[in-house]
């Protein structure tokens, strides 16, 4: 099932145990909670990756600078946080290889493969907020290459994926139990024709230490991401 505000807002309801009951707040404050709240802080550590084709033929700034190369990116709107990676093809080191690589010979193509590690350069780039990406060194290949930014979630919560679900909803309960907080609490109770139902005001009370505590799982979660670069230092 995909994530969209209505699932969102019946989790946080279900877990304040008012699902027959209409709250004191309406649904567009709590939405507002998440929008200003919730998905600016889970874009931090969980953001949303985007794919950006980037045409040097017409997307460069200055051509003219000999040691760089700068590129306004299209963003589409988005909010973008920072810079995944890069990912082109030096066009020189891509086409000596490809005579290796017409064979069946094991031999040839690992001959190939070290020729091209060897030759291929490796992309080092800087972000300038809201779109602007430098690369180092000089980009001479005039072919598109892709850039992967990361960027904030949609306000439809359609970014963000299943698998992070739980995450995203446990966050997001939080924020609207510490927002409305100064609300609900004069109403722990609620009186229906069903009977009386306990909104869990003393769950309320501890939404700010669960919500640290949570923030430092997501924390301790990215440092162990396999994708994020790390540095290995080696002991004699």
């Amino acid at each position: 099932m995909a994530i969209t505000p209505t699932t969102l807002l019946r989790h946080v309801k279900a877990q304040l145990g008012a699902t027959t009951r209409p709250l004191p707040v309406s649904d567009d404050d709590m939405m507002e909670v998440v929008l200003e709240e919730t998905i600016p802080t889970f874009s931090k550590y969980y953001p949303y990756m985007y794919p950006i084709m980037v045409d040097p033929k017409t997307d460069e700034l200055d051509s003219n600078d000999m040691l760089k190369s700068v590129f306004v990116m299209n963003t589409n709107g988005l909010e973008v946080l920072g810079v995944k990676g890069t990912y082109r093809t030096d066009g020189q080191a891509a086409d000596a290889r490809y005579p290796y690589y017409n064979t069946n010979n094991i031999y040839d193509i690992a001959v190939a493969n070290n020729y091209l590690s060897m030759t291929q350069i490796t992309d080092t780039f800087a972000f300038y907020p809201p779109s602007i990406i430098e690369l180092y060194p000089k980009m001479f290949d005039k072919r598109p290459f892709m850039v992967i930014v990361k960027c904030v979630h949609l306000p439809s919560l359609q970014s963000i994926p299943i698998k992070l679900k739980d995450q995203f909803f446990d966050l997001a309960t939080l924020d609207i139990k510490i927002s409305f907080f100064p609300i609900l609490k004069h109403y722990d109770q609620l009186n229906t024709p069903f009977g009386t139902i306990d909104l869990k005001v003393n769950d309320l009370e501890e939404a700010k230490s669960e919500r640290n505590d949570l923030l430092e799982k997501f924390r301790s979660m990215y440092l162990k991401e396999p994708e994020r670069k790390k540095i290995w230092i080696g002991r004699q």
